[in-house]
């Protein structure tokens, strides 16, 4: 298959007069050939390169992946490039894109739809991207809902990003806190006792318990690390049980700082899942019902399925928001603004940036209370240790003075 590429150019026709625009052509030859044809006589010509991947191949990829595939498409079908050309543009750029879009242009070729084609290709394209699409070609709507599924999927993979950065920096912090309370334990205050045996020094209260259990711990690290290993691997067991049926999310819900970041979060994803639905065509109950099922938040399900019922019953969405019991005033109140002015999918989309912002700031947040906390406790641990340690030497050396 050739690869089609974009030229942007500056001409002169026979009039003198100016002109530059962005063609399309298998090589830069081609391309001066084509303007040749048209009359234009080529001042400068040169390639465009699509946007390379934000991101290296590694956790969460998909998402941001799949937003660069559809930012390209809604780019280039904006620009009048055919669903084809566009595809071969991106297989051209070469990158984790190029993936997704050669996943499809074979098929494609031979005259299947984009959402069969996307079908297809399941290993690339969730079940939720093939039924919006498969609404966007029958409605017309490709381009804006490309620009939908590129601003949802990289709406995940922000909120995701912002979690997992603001969990290192405390996760450091407690590697570096164990990895140094461990080290003194079982390298230095065994050495320590042996040297204060020898000396028959005395040891009283902390100093001797925590020496004393150190000796315990270095004498039988083998046995210690067999244990610790066995219960980690049954809590990992019981995690994953538990995790399977949304128990962990339940349990942490219900705690005020994370229980408030999840709402936000599910509540930005479900807004932008609504905004790209409703974008594509599909119905308001079927758009409910979708984002329901794609979100896959088992401790709301009960609110969703609340929701699609009164909708079922002939309420307006806002009403149905409000009864869910699970979104917050402020969701229900713009919601509303949404019907009364006619541009729910509009306003949809603002909500899900808004409520996007409100995670990150939350996350921000807790982390500029944590992380001070985390320093402080290392600090006494540490500290701590070290009067352990240095109490009986300070006691032999002012018994040798």
């Amino acid at each position: 298959m050739i690869r089609i590429k974009l030229f942007a150019y500056i001409g002169m026709d026979d009039k003198q007069i100016y002109s530059c625009g962005i063609m399309r052509a298998a090589s830069k030859n081609q391309a001066l050939r084509s303007l040749s044809e048209s009359g234009i006589y080529a001042i400068w010509t040169g390639g465009l390169q699509l946007p390379s991947s934000i991101i290296s191949p590694a956790s969460n990829k998909n998402h941001i992946v799949i937003s660069e595939f559809f930012e390209h498409l809604h780019f280039l079908t904006c620009a009048g490039i055919s669903i084809t050309d566009s595809l071969s543009i991106i297989d051209g750029a070469g990158g984790h894109v190029s993936k997704y879009s050669r996943a499809i242009s074979s098929n494609i070729n031979k005259g299947v739809s984009v959402s069969e084609a996307m079908k297809q290709a399941d290993t690339y394209f969730p079940n939720l991207v093939v039924e919006v699409m498969d609404c966007a070609e029958k409605s017309g709507r490709i381009e804006g809902v490309c620009k939908k599924l590129a601003d949802y999927y990289y709406s995940i993979y922000s909120i995701k990003r912002e979690i997992k950065s603001a969990l290192a920096y405390p996760m450091l912090v407690l590697f570096f806190c164990f990895f140094s309370v461990g080290f003194i334990t079982v390298f230095v205050m065994p050495s320590l006792a042996d040297l204060l045996n020898a000396s028959d020094a005395d040891l009283e209260g902390a100093s001797g318990i925590i020496i004393g259990a150190s000796s315990v711990i270095s004498e039988n690290m083998h046995t210690i690390l067999a244990g610790a290993a066995g219960v980690f691997f049954v809590a990992l067991c019981i995690f994953r049980a538990y995790a399977k049926n949304g128990g962990v999310w339940r349990l942490l819900s219900k705690m005020p700082h994370i229980g408030k970041v999840r709402r936000n979060a599910v509540s930005s994803m479900f807004a932008g899942l609504l905004s790209m639905c409703m974008e594509s065509g599909i119905p308001i109950y079927s758009a409910v019902e979708m984002a329901s099922s794609a979100l896959n938040c088992s401790e709301y399900r009960k609110s969703m399925l609340k929701m699609q019922e009164s909708i079922t019953a002939g309420e307006c969405v806002s009403t149905a928001v409000s009864r869910a019991g699970f979104f917050s005033d402020e969701f229900a109140m713009m919601v509303k603004i949404g019907e009364a002015s006619g541009d729910m999918s509009g306003i949809l989309h603002k909500i899900a940036c808004y409520f996007e912002k409100q995670v990150e700031s939350s996350v921000k947040r807790a982390v500029s209370l944590i992380g001070p906390l985390l320093i402080m406790g290392v600090t006494v641990i540490i500290g701590l240790l070290s009067y352990v340690v240095m109490t009986p030497m300070l006691r032999i050396a002012n018994s040798i003075i």
